[in-house]
């Protein structure tokens, strides 16, 4: 068993003397305070891994869509290159045309006030 580099042996020998130095009473204190200390120092690590992968993500993720901008754009290109006919149905101008006049259809100008306003029949009421 290898714990920091330091064999079994070499960890019975510092507990000992971590027993010898500190006492009996201060020694469970001491061990609470060391697993606390090991267990941040875990959580940092592991928040400090997460961090730095979902960092190194973005920035792939970034030159992916750099590259589809940029397969992008020379499409764009591509196909704008290749229409080498004027434009003119692009022009508004050009695109209002006025429709033909139909034939016998009345025009406002020509409805009288009788035809414009229209009736409708009341239902009968049976009692």
């Amino acid at each position: 068993m290898d714990f920091f580099g330091i064999g079994f042996g070499e960890i019975v020998l510092i507990l000992i003397l971590a027993l010898i130095v500190f006492g009996p009473g201060r020694l469970p204190e001491i061990a609470r305070t060391m697993g606390r200390l090991s267990r941040n120092l875990k959580r940092m690590s592991s928040d400090f891994t997460t961090a730095l992968t979902k960092e190194i993500d973005l920035e792939e993720e970034q030159k992916n869509l750099k590259k589809t901008s940029s397969d992008l754009k020379s499409d764009m290109k591509s196909i704008f290159s290749l229409d080498d006919e004027p434009r003119s149905h692009l022009d508004p101008s050009k695109t209002q045309k006025q429709a033909p006049a139909v034939t016998g259809a009345p025009t406002n100008t020509e409805m009288t006030p009788h035809s414009s306003t229209q009736t409708t029949p009341q239902p009968e009421k049976h009692e």
